[in-house]
């Protein structure tokens, strides 16, 4: 991955070119997920430029992409919420449906040990 001339001509005079050390202090991922990163044409972390022999990335791309990842993350959070109130809700009608079925002969429940599940067909063995 060269600089590309197209590239060189939108880099801003402010831009910086930083190392894999520093992208991992500002995003806090590691070095091999850095990389990794880097290399999946489908993440949207930003892409490294070969300088010489070293790979540099771009310190204003980098910190766009963690206001991203932070807005993202922000907007998921009322989601998460509202399937932890949900789940909830769901437990509590599990609860409700439980001691409303206790005790009537329509609720199927699971045989305990020496008896037959109601409703079975199975006849219990006759001792002579």
């Amino acid at each position: 991955m060269n600089l590309d001339f197209e590239y060189i001509l939108e880099l801003q005079p402010t831009d910086k070119m930083i190392k894999v050390s520093e992208v991992e202090k500002i995003t806090g991922i590691t070095r091999y997920y850095v990389y990794k990163l880097s290399k999946d044409k489908t993440s949207r972390f930003p892409r490294a430029y070969l300088v010489g022999q070293q790979s540099r990335w771009i310190e204003r791309e980098i910190t766009e992409w963690m206001k991203e990842r932070e807005k993202g993350l922000n907007a998921s959070k009322p989601l998460r919420q509202r399937l932890r109130r949900l789940a909830g809700h769901i437990g509590q009608a599990f609860a409700r449906l439980r001691q409303s079925s206790e005790g009537s002969a329509g609720f199927i429940s699971a045989p305990t040990a020496g008896s037959t599940a109601p409703n079975s067909t199975r006849k219990p063995a006759e001792h002579s």
